[in-house]
């Protein structure tokens, strides 16, 4: 009986002491996996608008994200929140202490002007940035109406069915290489399109791709030069396009400078008109 006892003593101190080693054994694993796996070094992949410090920042909000053997477990296990203004981020783990961040931004279709700012959007209306600060590239877009911004929600413009009107206008601007300074929209939905000092009226959103083509062949030869071009009324059958001249910004204060305009004189701005027609070499 006495033996009995003095076994079970020792098979209970075994199994304590296996116990104290497996416990430690697991915090020194975890220990060295926390020191070893460490995030040293983060690649991030696909951005554009957004700077990889940025991207980081969200992709890896806490100290435990820079941690692969932590990172691993989360992207198998958890869903990878997207910021608003992507479509997409992945996270790859490259090796124990280097990560790279793969992000599918969504594309900036333009901007607005509001209370002194510029806010950017996306082809559905989303506002995906405010800033004071000007981005190069993108056009402004007037004549939409709305009362207030909100970050990550779409402009609250009247006319919803604006922005079909506007990403089939920005695709075909695109697909002909075509970048203006401005779009538009005036009254009974119909726009406009700045390039320059070169104001193109396209009138309604009829035979937009048949206008937009023929734009592409006219606007190389008014680089540097200043008028409106006429295209409200173009469609398959139109064979002449008109293009009035006016005077450059230059021109007119050199000319009001001039004339003493400032005691609000009139001026001739010197208007006169071309007409382009199509033929084998283009327009």
């Amino acid at each position: 009986m006495i033996e009995y006892k003095r076994l079970a003593k020792e098979r209970k101190k075994k199994r304590i002491v296996v116990a104290l080693i497996s416990c430690l054994a697991v915090i020194c694993l975890l220990t060295g996996a926390y020191f070893l796996c460490t995030v040293r070094k983060v690649e991030v992949v696909g951005n554009k608008l957004y700077s990889a410090k940025q991207i980081e920042d969200l992709a890896l909000p806490s100290k435990w994200d820079y941690n692969t053997v932590y990172l691993w477990y989360k992207t198998r296990h958890t869903d990878i929140k997207t910021p608003p203004f992507l479509d997409m981020m992945e996270i790859e783990i490259v090796s124990y202490n280097e990560i790279r961040i793969r992000v599918y931004e969504k594309t900036i279709m333009g901007y607005v002007e509001y209370m002194g700012n510029y806010v950017y959007f996306d082809k559905d209306g989303i506002v995906l940035e405010t800033s004071a600060e000007l981005k190069e590239g993108f056009p402004v877009v007037k004549g939409l109406a709305f009362d207030n911004v909100v970050l990550y929600e779409r402009l609250p413009v009247k006319n919803k069915e604006i922005f079909q009107t506007l990403v089939s206008l920005t695709q075909m601007l695109e697909k002909n290489e075509l970048n203006p300074d401005c779009i538009e929209f005036t009254g009974e939905d119909e726009m406009d399109l700045t390039f320059g000092e070169v104001l193109v009226h396209l009138g309604k959103d009829s035979s937009l791709d048949n206008k937009i083509a023929r734009l592409k062949g006219i606007l190389p030869s008014l680089v540097n030069r200043s008028g409106i071009l006429f295209m409200e009324d173009v469609d398959e059958s139109t064979e002449r396009i008109t293009f009035k001249k006016t005077l450059s910004k230059a021109e007119q204060e050199a000319l009001q400078q001039e004339q003493g305009t400032g005691d609000g004189g009139e001026y001739d701005n010197g208007e006169d008109t071309e007409v382009y027609t199509e033929n084998e070499d283009g327009w």
